[in-house]
């Protein structure tokens, strides 16, 4: 093999002047992407960081008093972000739930206040008592604050009716 063949062939490839300004368009690119996406996931934690929780004064664990009883019948777990957790103690069933206060209204589910469909309703019944699954509450219920003490909030059904208590109690977390 003649010498100047040999060292043909060891020379190394240069690329073209054009493909080392697209690898390098091409990175650029790449790294504006990455910028762009990296500023897009700080807007939204910063949103999402931002964005209006429910009325701080309700969140917490809470039991749902009766007039003159020692023992709640409901206990309630409501979260920083208008969800929570209603457990109805005569059955120990739990459904998820919503919440919100508007105007000194606290209203409880999803739907209509006071009208759960007939038919949804009973339907979450039976697979709540045959697969034990926790649904979430498909009915609103709608109360007037009446008073607002720290570990003590006074409310009373929307339509009338009895007045009831909450009060702030620990729960086992879980």
């Amino acid at each position: 093999m003649p010498a100047r063949t040999v060292l043909a062939a060891m020379k190394p490839a240069v690329l073209p002047l054009d493909s080392s300004a697209e690898l390098d368009q091409n990175i650029r690119r790449r790294r504006r992407r990455r910028q762009a996406a990296g500023l897009i996931v700080t807007i939204a934690v910063a949103i999402w960081w931002n964005w209006p929780r429910g009325d701080e004064r309700f969140v917490g664990d809470w039991g749902l008093y009766r007039a003159n009883r020692d023992q709640p019948s409901f206990l309630m777990r409501l979260h920083r972000n208008g969800g929570g957790w209603c457990t109805h103690l005569a059955n120990g069933k739990s459904t998820r739930c919503k919440w919100e206060v508007n105007n000194e209204i606290l209203t409880i589910g999803y739907g209509n206040p006071g009208s759960p469909p007939a038919l949804l309703f009973r339907a979450q019944g039976w697979l709540q008592t045959t697969f034990g699954w926790r649904l979430w509450i498909i009915w609103a219920e709608e109360w007037r604050v009446l008073e607002i003490d720290r570990d003590t909030i006074r409310i009373r059904p929307a339509s009338a009716g009895e007045v009831l208590e909450m009060r702030r109690i620990e729960l086992a977390s879980g």
